[in-house]
């Protein structure tokens, strides 16, 4: 065994790896933001999804000044605490087919979670535009 493993076993020399956070987007802000993702299409498009309901797609450079909204959902959700837009995943063929799923409660008759599949139109579109499927 080397030294360096020795030492490190028997607490000798701490490893601590340090973080410092940075603000990725600075010109940016969005309303309570749960999910960053991006589909694997080339495009370099990062969407942000916000439990109050909307989904905002920017473009992957620090200097990006604006986020379109790209799906907004505020008015089939119900929203705060643990409820609103939760979650959104791109199907692995996004590139061909423009299917995403996003998962959501709602009121109904009764509090629901809800995973609903969209298409947008011209997938690999800088700001796409999209139809409920």
């Amino acid at each position: 065994m080397g030294l360096w493993f020795i030492a490190f076993f028997l607490g000798w020399l701490p490893l601590q790896a340090q973080y410092i956070p940075q603000n990725a987007f600075p010109q940016l802000n969005f309303p309570s933001p749960i999910e960053l993702t991006s589909p694997d299409d080339s495009t370099k498009r990062i969407f942000v999804v916000s439990q109050t309901g909307e989904i905002r797609v920017i473009p992957n450079q620090s200097t990006a000044a604006t986020a379109k909204v790209f799906l907004n959902l505020a008015g089939r959700i119900v929203a705060g605490g643990e409820q609103g837009l939760l979650g959104m995943t791109f199907h692995p063929n996004y590139r061909t087919n423009g299917y995403f799923y996003v998962n959501y409660t709602r009121n109904s008759g009764g509090l629901q979670s809800v995973i609903s599949r969209f298409k947008s139109v011209r997938p690999t579109r800088t700001w796409p535009t999209r139809t409920v499927s």
